[in-house]
């Protein structure tokens, strides 16, 4: 009797970590581009500085967004997040589940 061990998904490995600073970047951008606001906007509505925000966002910093402030976006959005083994769905709340915004590779 012989069997294949399968490599776990992305997201389904020890120490995986989903993509928070990407989702809240591209909510953001969705969000500012959608709305026509101002970083400020979206501090105002997050109550938080500008400083904590643009921190969120980069890649160039530790810090990641609270999952608070992803959702916050999402419903300002009517988006909804679907995290499985191996990808994380951002869609519409009117979309059907299965259309991938962020894969194990990332946006």
């Amino acid at each position: 009797m012989s069997f294949t061990i399968k490599e776990p998904p992305v997201f389904a490995k020890r120490g995986a970590s989903f993509p928070r600073k990407k989702l809240f970047k591209e909510l953001r951008d969705i969000y500012l581009a959608r709305n026509g606001v101002l970083i400020k906007d979206i501090c105002e509505i997050l109550g938080e500085v500008p400083q904590t925000v643009s921190a969120w966002a980069s890649g160039n910093t530790r810090r990641s967004p609270p999952w608070w402030a992803i959702m916050r976006l999402c419903h300002e959005l009517d988006y909804q997040i679907v995290l499985r083994a191996d990808e994380v769905l951002v869609l519409h709340t009117d979309q059907a589940i299965g259309e991938s915004t962020i894969d194990q590779n990332g946006l």
